[in-house]
């Protein structure tokens, strides 16, 4: 039986450069990038009513007036975040879209930041932001689409009654 012919040079090359390029693949797939994808997000007439009839808005203490017509409340989803990445495939198909932007991660979140710092930052922002009324504002905010589950979030002003999404891609309206 003759012995085989040992790898040229040639050969040697295009093996390690293919190795190579299978590693930064694999890589490539694997590794979170910093950057959130943000999309448009759903519409919801302000002015309209929840499921059941209710009014989406509802104003006590103050003389209101009817109203006909839309108001609508434009969203933006967004994906990825602190505990929520995507690997470099998805951030250039997101890249390549026209109807979404890729952004670095740092600019909605800050840096070096945790989900439940962030968390812990919004829900104290949407509290503190109505002084007058101390009752949390979400139960007025529209769901988000795509969302799996919800759960309290820890110093809510009403147990309960603020929620977050756990699922991609989130509502801003939710955070």
């Amino acid at each position: 039986m003759p012995k085989p012919a040992p790898a040229t040079r040639r050969q040697l090359t295009l093996l390690i450069a293919a190795a190579g390029i299978a590693g930064a693949v694999i890589a490539a797939s694997l590794l979170p990038v910093p950057y959130v994808i943000l999309s448009p997000g759903p519409t919801l007439n302000a002015l309209g009513a929840r499921p059941g009839g209710k009014a989406l808005i509802e104003i006590s203490g103050h003389r209101t007036y009817p109203t006909n017509g839309h108001l609508n409340l434009v969203t933006v989803s967004y994906q990825g975040g602190p505990a929520d990445g995507f690997n470099v495939f998805t951030a250039l198909q997101a890249w390549l879209s026209p109807h979404e932007a890729v952004v670095p991660e740092e600019e909605l979140f800050g840096t070096g930041k945790t989900q439940q710092q962030v968390t812990r930052k919004d829900t104290q922002q949407m509290v503190s932001s109505s002084p007058r009324r101390p009752r949390c504002a979400s139960s007025a905010s529209p769901t988000p689409s795509l969302t799996r589950s919800t759960s309290s979030i820890p110093g809510c002003p009403q147990p309960g009654c603020c929620t977050r999404a756990t699922s991609s891609p989130r509502s801003m309206a939710s955070r």
